[in-house]
């Protein structure tokens, strides 16, 4: 069975990365995370652009709206960090 939600989310979730997820944990109002990725690294996420990043490489934040923010770097390699969010 499928259930739609028509109530808007409010915590962050990840919408897609170029990476295979090697963590992704929510503990607190933090999540911490790992990516494994062969190519130039990105993750899009939702209902994050409140969050602070701290990652083991530098990452360019793009806003693409207001529910929806980019992460990206030219390299690829392993990308682990935390989201801290409010």
């Amino acid at each position: 069975m499928l259930t739609l939600n028509k109530q808007e989310e409010k915590y962050p979730r990840l919408d897609n990365a170029t990476g295979m997820t090697e963590k992704w944990a929510h503990k607190d109002q933090k999540i911490h995370f790992s990516f494994k990725s062969y190519v130039p690294f990105s993750m899009t996420l939702k209902n994050a652009n409140q969050c602070k990043l701290a990652s083991n490489k530098p990452l360019k934040r793009k806003v693409l709206n207001k529910h929806t923010v980019v992460y990206s770097s030219a390299a690829s390699g392993v990308f682990s960090g935390t989201l801290s969010c409010r």
